[in-house]
């Protein structure tokens, strides 16, 4: 039985072309997670106010409950963006 030819021709050809074409496909899928810059896992970076209050809270200034209730006070402040239909 004669299974290599040792020449990316035919079947081995093809199969050559489709494990090349799947490791692109899935190092593109893979990489971006990897690194953090897929849009799914991006969050909105914070505002001033959000990051002043992130620090004092970090220091010790203020405790949980008031970092809580200070942080949803500013989470309702901020306007959300214009959609399409709406401008």
């Amino acid at each position: 039985m004669y299974f290599y030819s040792g020449e990316a021709t035919g079947w081995n050809g093809l199969l050559l072309l489709f494990g090349i074409v799947g490791c692109v496909v899935i190092i593109s899928m893979v990489l971006p997670v990897w690194l953090g810059t897929s849009s799914f896992t991006h969050r909105s970076p914070r505002t001033d106010e959000e990051e002043r209050l992130f620090k004092r809270f970090a220091r010790g200034d203020i405790d949980d409950d008031e970092y809580r209730r200070h942080r949803e006070v500013l989470a309702g402040s901020r306007t959300p963006p214009l959609t399409h239909e709406e401008s």
